[in-house]
């Protein structure tokens, strides 16, 4: 079985990604043929699906939505096509574009995403966000389900927890009393100790998603995931 299944029309694209993996003790798969994806990624069981949007007769969204439905694993969509990034992300699907994203950049955010626990590696989480009908029932699941969880109620506490707590990743709302959202991560990315750990923005607030671009890590709307997605 492999961590890492490469969807991608693109030979000179997945070879050198898949040698990244393997310098980085990830196995790693490729598949050419959009036909033949969701026959792999149920075969492979990977930690992590790797996704370009322009292939072929089939388009990527079109794929995504199909892997959704049948597949329990996270996606995250690689492509230089940005146009499809707002449509993604507004889904809580991460968006790498390759024009901005080095190999060596990508082999890095795969390993946070398959070594360890969780999609972004490890298992302390802090939640910080003042929507307690939010935080409470995402933090029972979390640990439920063996995470270590932390939660602060707006953006100066979150980043006094995160100091002592070391998360190995922080999902954050926008909208919070006193420090809001956007102000933390700008705090937590400019942080020697905090710049490294992933970012999960969750939010009501759509239109911030072009705020966080490039900042966060991965960005979902709260109306559209459900607690089990986010765990």
């Amino acid at each position: 079985m492999s961590d890492v299944v490469i969807i991608d029309d693109s030979e000179q694209f997945a070879r050198p990604l898949m040698v990244e993996c393997a310098e980085r003790g990830i196995a790693a798969s490729w598949v050419s043929q959009p036909a033949e994806a969701l026959s792999a990624v149920a075969k492979e069981k990977p930690k992590l699906v790797l996704l370009d949007v322009v292939m072929g007769q089939e388009h990527g969204l079109s794929l995504l939505e199909k892997i959704q439905k049948e597949a329990d694993v996270p996606v995250v969509i690689v492509s230089n096509f940005e146009k499809a990034r707002p449509i993604v992300e507004a889904q809580g699907v991460p968006f790498w574009s390759k024009n901005e994203m080095t190999l060596e950049m990508m082999g890095d955010e795969i390993a946070k995403r398959v070594q360890g626990n969780g999609a972004f590696g490890g298992n302390r989480v802090l939640i910080i966000d003042d929507d307690i009908g939010f935080a409470t029932p995402v933090r029972l699941a979390l640990e439920e389900a063996g995470y270590t969880v932390e939660h602060a109620l707006n953006g100066a506490l979150g980043r006094q927890v995160a100091q002592s707590f070391h998360p190995d990743v922080v999902v954050l709302d926008i909208m919070m009393p006193g420090e809001q959202g956007l102000r933390a991560l700008d705090e937590m990315k400019d942080d020697p100790e905090l710049r490294g750990v992933p970012i999960i923005v969750s939010t009501n607030l759509e239109k911030s998603a072009p705020l966080v671009r490039g900042k966060a890590d991965a960005f979902i709307l709260k109306s559209e995931t459900s607690v089990q997605q986010i765990v």
